[in-house]
């Protein structure tokens, strides 16, 4: 599927859910999303299949799992009490080929997760389940992070959405996503260029051929220019972008992740992790090649 759309709308929305304080803040997003969309909620909860296993430890593996289905449904139950259109699944196996698998069958328009956004010798050790759908997933990813404002219970009405992206051309259809989604919901959008110190934001042939990419899928809008140069030079790029959105306080930040590389994005390696670590609002991401 492509990201660039004449109108952004989110008709499937698939909510990744653990139960936690995070997938909590998650769903509550989804809703209030939802509500503004009239979306269709898909609640998953992948549990790991696990090792066999003899009595009676397996016989408690059969109660926890009996546990996580009644959860489930009840959850379900509670969403369409609310008066959404909602089903709750629970699957087995890998989270990432599970959530895949399930968008891919629902047709999901965006997938909506929460991560505890870990650092350091954590995050190498168990990974990211977050990090790792944004980089790889064919359809946007909004992922909640520990640092994220909690959602309004209201129907979604962002009023900034700020895009923070390098300037090579492969990254064009990250702004213009993010764009077109500002325009469809009546947001203000503001553009952060944030390369590594051998691309300069400052380079104008540069920008020429970055604005030239974003003018053959916008030929009537004038964008290009509507950037943030790079601030606060003495830091590095994510602590650039969550200082800006400190300051401009958005709704949502968009940013691009790279597919081919499970460690870096289009962005310096480990920008992505520090931003969904600090940010103070939900993170969105297009997979770029």
């Amino acid at each position: 599927m492509t990201a660039v759309t004449s109108q952004v709308s989110f008709n499937e929305i698939l909510v990744s859910s653990d139960f936690s304080d995070a997938s909590a803040n998650a769903l509550s997003y989804a809703k209030s999303i939802a509500k503004r969309f009239g979306s269709h909620l898909v609640l998953v909860h992948v549990s790991d299949p696990g090792n066999p296993v003899t009595v009676p430890e397996g016989r408690w593996v059969e109660e926890a799992g009996n546990m996580i289905e009644e959860q489930m449904e009840a959850t379900g139950i509670a969403l369409r009490a609310e008066g959404f259109s909602a089903e709750a699944i629970n699957a087995y196996g890998s989270v990432k080929r599970e959530i895949e698998t399930l968008a891919e069958r629902h047709r999901a328009d965006l997938v909506i997760l929460g991560t505890h956004g870990r650092r350091g010798l954590s995050r190498l050790l168990f990974g990211s389940e977050a990090e790792g759908l944004m980089r790889y997933s064919d359809r946007p990813v909004l992922a909640v992070g520990p640092s994220a404002r909690q959602a309004s219970p209201e129907a979604w009405a962002p009023t900034n959405i700020l895009c923070a992206t390098g300037l090579r051309p492969g990254a064009a259809k990250v702004v213009i996503y993010g764009y077109k989604l500002a325009q469809s919901v009546g947001a203000g959008f503001a553009l952060l260029s944030v390369d590594d110190p051998d691309h300069s934001s400052d380079d104008d042939q540069t920008w020429t051929v970055f604005e030239e990419a974003l003018a053959k899928e916008l030929p009537e809008e004038d964008i290009g220019r509507c950037q943030i140069r790079s601030l606060l030079s003495g830091k590095g790029p994510a602590a650039k972008i969550i200082d800006v959105a400190r300051t401009l306080k958005p709704d949502l930040i968009v940013m691009g992740a790279k597919a081919s590389n499970f460690s870096s994005t289009h962005l310096p390696a480990g920008v992505l992790a520090q931003v969904l670590a600090d940010a103070p609002c939900p993170v969105l991401t297009i997979s770029i090649d």
